[in-house]
């Protein structure tokens, strides 16, 4: 989902191509390797995203209830950002704009869920084939946060977080 805080929308994004699912395996790679971690235990079990993301798991053959779940932490999302955006304008800085990537695994293995949570960078650019303004994914990839909940069951073990700059509302709110 594209969190638009202009609009106060966000817009579901669907690939047109194989090529998303590589640069995905990238973006993937890159939180695997990410040494600036921080772990959390959530605040509740009861939170919307830790029910959104319960949820999920719960209704994973559900398409239309993971999609609405899917969508529901993307608008939690953009809540959190603009009441963030309101609290930093007065220093005459902005909250990164990107995509929210979401994604459920399973390990086998532990017989645990894993959910990420990326939000990736936009960059504006002008399309060589019109000369409009775009924005869209940089092939040099930046990932902003991300945050990996792990699920034994239903219950959370605990949160992996990464910010590459201070956004407090990712690991409170």
């Amino acid at each position: 989902h594209t969190i638009d805080r202009e609009s106060n929308e966000v817009f579901k994004n669907e690939p047109k191509n194989n090529e998303f699912y590589d640069y995905f395996q990238q973006v993937l790679e890159k939180i695997s390797k990410n040494k600036d971690l921080k772990d959390y235990l959530p605040k509740s079990n009861s939170t919307e995203v830790v029910s959104s993301i319960r949820k999920i798991i719960e209704l994973r053959d559900d398409n239309d209830e993971v999609e609405k779940s899917f969508e529901a932490i993307s608008q939690r999302l953009l809540e959190k950002e603009v009441e963030a955006q309101k609290r930093i304008d007065r220093m005459n800085r902005e909250v990164q704009v990107g995509t929210l990537m979401q994604a459920l695994f399973y390990d086998e293995s532990t017989n645990t869920y894993l959910f990420l949570l990326a939000k990736v960078q936009h960059i504006d650019f002008i399309n060589n084939n019109d000369l409009t303004f775009q924005s869209g994914f940089p092939n040099d990839l930046k990932i902003f946060t991300s945050c990996i909940f792990y699920f034994d069951g239903q219950a959370v073990k605990g949160v992996r977080l990464h910010l590459d700059h201070v956004a407090k509302y990712w690991s409170d709110d």
